[in-house]
């Protein structure tokens, strides 16, 4: 072999050698510290916090209603209560019609602008707080609830009349009660 091929063939036999070498792996440019989790946390809770504060003392102001803590996050307090047993289940189709209010009872949106409403329980797209108010309620009763905004809209308001981080007071009718299974 020509000193020539020998020099060709060292010249391969390194590029082969050098591309099987592991590559350094890569850091990350901005790590997420616990500081900023934890500070993110706390600022969440502190909002929650004076969120429920503001309910309970509306609560404790309205000596008109006797509210029920839901234990899921919301109170209520039946306007009209029928005794009835039957709750809305998986699948029923439920009509409705609500009012949203800030928790001075100014409206922001009304049963007008709202509408009629109809909603397949636990099968459709539905703000967590309307969810489960509408399986609290028997067909013909009413209620108002009061939920944090962690319930409703959030951080993000619906960018139209409802603000950020904003407590809802929802005055909320059951009409009626589509029974998806009169087996169950």
């Amino acid at each position: 072999m020509t000193k020539v091929c020998r020099a060709f063939l060292l010249l391969i036999v390194a590029i082969f050698f050098a591309a099987c070498s592991s590559p350094e792996p890569r850091h990350p440019i901005s790590r997420k510290t616990h500081e900023s989790i934890d500070a993110s946390i706390a600022l969440r809770t502190s909002i929650n916090q004076s969120e429920i504060e503001a309910i309970n003392q509306l609560i404790a102001k309205d000596s008109t209603q006797t509210y029920i803590n839901s234990n899921k996050g919301f109170w209520y307090a039946y306007k009209v209560d029928n005794n009835n047993d039957y709750k809305p289940k998986f699948g029923d189709l439920v009509e409705y019609i609500y009012q949203i209010e800030d928790l001075d009872s100014k409206i922001i949106y009304s049963f007008d602008e709202i509408g009629v409403r109809t909603y397949a329980i636990d099968q459709q797209d539905l703000e967590e707080g309307l969810r489960e108010a509408v399986k609290t309620l028997s067909e013909g009763e009413e209620a108002i609830f009061l939920f944090p905004s962690f319930k409703m809209h959030s951080f993000g308001g619906d960018r139209k009349k409802i603000r950020p981080l904003q407590s809802l007071k929802i005055v909320l009718k059951l009409l009626k009660i589509n029974i998806k299974n009169e087996n169950s």
